[in-house]
């Protein structure tokens, strides 16, 4: 595995391989629920698993914005908000997802949530060699 090196030194981690993994991850559940327990399911597990990709696409623009800059208070800030504004968009979404989503399979919702978390979690590991 290749990683990108910042003007700084510092490696910029595989982002995009982890979201799209998560996308994968999203798109075969979804399928899978949908051919074998049927549409409802198959959206709610679709909807669980894009409330795991979709902060954690934010989390990633916003966090690495302030790659290769030398100011150690910028890049600990753009985490610090990266990370509030990832759990706000999760809780967001979530509320969002109960008001307009109708017909809900909630444990798909929360099983294609869980399932891409932790996939999200093995990819990382992986990705990063740890």
């Amino acid at each position: 595995m290749v990683l990108v090196h910042s003007p700084a030194g510092i490696r910029k981690p595989p982002t995009h391989r982890l979201i799209g993994l998560q996308c994968l991850a999203t798109m075969v559940l979804a399928v899978a629920g949908w051919g074998f327990i049927g549409w409802i399911a198959g959206k709610s597990l679709l909807l669980g698993g894009l409330i795991v990709v979709l902060p954690n696409a934010y989390f990633a623009w916003r966090a690495f914005s302030y790659n290769g800059t030398r100011s150690v208070a910028r890049v600990v800030g753009g985490f610090i908000q990266a990370e509030l504004g990832k759990l706000l968009f999760t809780g967001l979404l979530f509320a969002a997802v109960f008001k307009w989503a109708e017909p809900l399979h909630y444990i798909a919702l929360f099983a294609g949530f869980v399932v891409v978390l932790l996939v999200s979690l093995l990819a990382a590991a992986v990705l990063l060699g740890t």
